[in-house]
């Protein structure tokens, strides 16, 4: 009987190979399903408003004054570790003083992980562990687990930690300004302005908006509502009485 060729060998190899890879996949699935840990990513950040001068104020403004400034941030929950913080049997996972940043959460936990903002924490971790993914916190108990990118977790339930709301990058920051430009006999001259960027940058954009006086009682602009009260020569008495409406934003900064 002629000795087996060298292709069935190899043919036999591939085909032990891909079984055990098999096995390998059903096992880890299996193992999956009972146990590793899946960071959600389903967290929205906050568009937050801060505006002046406040709501239903009122006001006075010369021409060339602002009536209304709106700048619209975004803002992001966040887990802070106060102090150097190591979670794992042998320090896996080592976290600098600094914030995560909230990425998910299901029925059980809230995921945080990696920042780009200031005051990020940093994290490093021992060779021999497996890459991080996720910080998970437990609703239930408030317990603290560094998730890695296969699903095992380390956790602990003694780590100093607080909540709080970090914001993304000032040169992400969105700005709206009404100014009041010229009043005439007949009417007011407005102009709105908009940028990305930080407080006081020169506008990308400029509209300029004409209103009739008999039409200045109540006056709707990009969502935001003016009343005047009072039109003099060179100045007018107002009040706020709804802001800009809200842009949608991004995770701008991260």
């Amino acid at each position: 009987m002629p000795a087996p060729s060298a292709e069935i060998f190899i043919f036999i190899e591939i085909t032990l190979i891909k079984f055990n890879k098999s096995l390998f996949y059903i096992a880890f699935t299996a193992l999956c399903l009972a146990g590793c840990t899946v960071p959600q990513y389903n967290y929205t950040p906050e568009v937050v408003e801060k505006a002046g001068p406040a709501l239903n104020e009122s006001m006075q403004a010369e021409v060339g004054d602002t009536l209304l400034e709106t700048a619209f941030l975004v803002e992001f929950e966040a887990l802070v570790f106060p102090e150097e913080t190591s979670i794992g049997p042998v320090t896996n996972f080592r976290f600098t003083k600094g914030h995560l940043v909230k990425r998910g959460d299901d029925d059980t936990s809230e995921f945080f992980g990696k920042s780009n903002l200031p005051g990020a924490s940093k994290i490093s971790m021992n060779p021999l562990s497996n890459y991080f993914s996720a910080i998970q916190l437990m609703k239930d108990d408030s317990k603290l687990c560094a998730v890695t990118v296969n699903g095992g977790r380390f956790c602990r339930d003694d780590v100093t930690y607080e909540r709080a709301r970090v914001a993304a990058a000032a040169e992400n920051t969105f700005w709206q300004r009404l100014l009041l430009t010229g009043i005439d006999e007949d009417k007011l001259e407005l102009e709105y302005q908009s940028w990305t960027g930080i407080a006081g940058q020169a506008p990308d954009a400029r509209i300029g908006f004409t209103v009739p006086r008999e039409k200045c009682e109540c006056v709707d602009l990009r969502g935001a509502r003016i009343e005047f009260s009072e039109i003099r020569e060179s100045s007018a008495t107002y009040r706020v009485t709804r802001n800009f409406s809200k842009p949608v934003l991004g995770e701008s900064g991260q």
